[in-house]
């Protein structure tokens, strides 16, 4: 079994997964985009984040922002490569390529498959697993468990 957790200034959460790695990632939304929130990104997510209504920007950046997290904390990478891992992926889970993330006990090359679980009050979460899977369990901590 394996066991991730993740907390910001006001909450904080719990993934397990049986039989894989899991990762998780938490942030509120921040009140506006600025060019640094920006550097991050690679230029498709960037454009993605343009993309967007200007009151849905930061949103927007937060959900690829917690993506990209919980896929580099599954990786072990570090958060230097983040401009590397590209995490525009459709739907609530998408598969999400990890270069040059050396030896790992993953299912397939370097891959991760990211979670989005459902928003709360202006946070956004979100789940990476070494495996595809149907549904991913959040507890976020004093409430009821999350499917993601």
């Amino acid at each position: 079994m394996d066991i991730a957790v993740c907390a910001d200034k006001e909450r904080q959460y719990v993934a397990l997964a049986r039989g894989m790695s899991v990762a998780i990632a938490g942030h509120r939304v921040p009140g506006r985009v600025d060019a640094p929130s920006l550097l991050p990104f690679s230029a498709p997510e960037r454009s993605f984040i343009a993309a967007a209504p200007v009151e849905l920007r930061a949103s927007r950046l937060t959900r690829l922002w917690t993506r990209k997290e919980a896929t580099l904390r599954l990786s072990g990478g570090g958060f230097s490569r983040a401009g590397l891992v590209d995490v525009l992926c459709e739907g609530r889970e998408g598969r999400v390529v990890v270069p040059d993330a050396g030896p790992s006990t993953w299912h397939g090359p370097n891959v991760a498959y990211v979670h989005d679980v459902p928003d709360d009050a202006g946070v956004v979460v979100s789940v990476a697993t070494s495996c595809p899977v149907r549904e991913v369990f959040v507890w976020q901590l004093d409430r009821v468990p999350i499917t993601a």
